[in-house]
């Protein structure tokens, strides 16, 4: 009874190991593929009433006289995987190995064949990383933290001239109240409330948190802060960050130079940038919190400059000054 329980199983596995669009086996390939792998023999009458039960079941198998059976559809298709591999290779956020391990994991979704037409074992250990053993653990105690209403508790750290980690603040405990988990640009951050002092909304980075543990404190609800966040919306958060920072956000006026300015800024702003001419200059309107603009317009000072408001403008004069002091020296 267990092995004619197994072949259903195992047949639905070898389809989608060996099958996609172009790959066929017939009944027989199949029943020779599980006794090779499986130590099993299942009938070939059997083969037959389980492939149709898995097309009863919803599963897209395809039949082509003189060639066989193949498995069409899949819960993810082979873009949707290799786009999916390739976000995790651009996280700096994950050790090597984490990739390769999570790399391996989808690549299962993908037949033998569509593995073979896509190789990406080598990006691992050539993009330079800041990965930490402790990510998928802390995401998992932070999401616990939320669920049941607790604040975390956690050490931060920075790098010392050396590059080796060394804790904040002598060592100092950090108490927030978690609310969102943000992957921005292949990091993770943590939104939450710290102190009231530092305003209602602070930002950490987790590959900087560690000895994350949940807390015996109860967490405070946005709305019950104080002052009180009414509505925050995540998604409004993210589209008007274009750096995680937690500054002010503003509204900014930008004069574009060339079509790479036009492309820089919806590539970093999106459609929720507005472009439009006047008087034959193309000008954009951005939302943003201020910090993370004005790094975002050092960075492409040749392709735009700021028109409103002056108090940004100022800033990225001082800025600009401040830096160019030290070359100068």
């Amino acid at each position: 009874m267990y092995q004619k329980k197994a072949v259903l199983f195992l047949i639905l596995k070898v389809l989608e190991e060996f099958t996609d669009s172009e790959h066929f086996l017939t009944q027989q390939e199949i029943i020779s593929i599980i006794k090779r792998r499986y130590s099993l023999l299942p009938e070939r009458k059997t083969v037959s009433a389980n492939l149709n039960l898995l097309s009863e079941l919803g599963y897209d198998i395809n039949y082509v006289p003189k060639k066989g059976y193949r498995l069409l559809s899949r819960d993810f298709d082979a873009s949707e995987v290799r786009y999916m591999i390739d976000s995790i290779y651009s996280s700096k956020s994950l050790t090597s190995k984490q990739a390769r391990d999570l790399a391996d994991k989808l690549s299962s979704l993908l037949s033998k064949y569509e593995k073979n037409s896509y190789s990406y074992l080598y990006k691992s250990d050539d993009i330079s990383r800041i990965g930490y053993a402790d990510l998928f653990y802390n995401i998992e105690i932070i999401n616990e933290c939320m669920n049941k209403g607790k604040r975390v508790e956690f050490d931060y750290f920075s790098y010392d001239s050396s590059g080796k980690p060394v804790e904040r603040m002598k060592g100092y405990t950090f108490y927030v109240s978690p609310y969102y988990l943000v992957n921005n640009y292949g990091k993770y951050y943590l939104i939450c409330h710290y102190r009231d002092k530092y305003g209602p909304i602070s930002i950490f980075k987790l590959d900087h948190m560690m000895n994350v543990r949940i807390s015996d404190k109860d967490l405070v609800p946005l709305n019950k802060l104080e002052p009180p966040v009414e509505d925050f919306s995540i998604a409004d958060f993210i589209n008007s960050h274009v750096y995680i920072f937690s500054t002010k956000v503003i509204d900014a006026k930008l004069k574009l130079n060339n079509l790479a300015s036009n492309d820089a800024i919806v590539d970093w702003f999106g459609k929720k940038a507005k472009l439009y001419e006047e008087n034959g200059v193309t000008y954009a309107k951005v939302r943003s919190d201020e910090e993370g603009l004005i790094y975002w317009l050092l960075q492409y000072g040749d392709l735009v400059q700021v028109e409103e408001p002056k108090e940004l403008k100022d800033k990225v004069v001082e800025k600009l000054k401040s830096i160019l002091c030290k070359y100068e020296e």
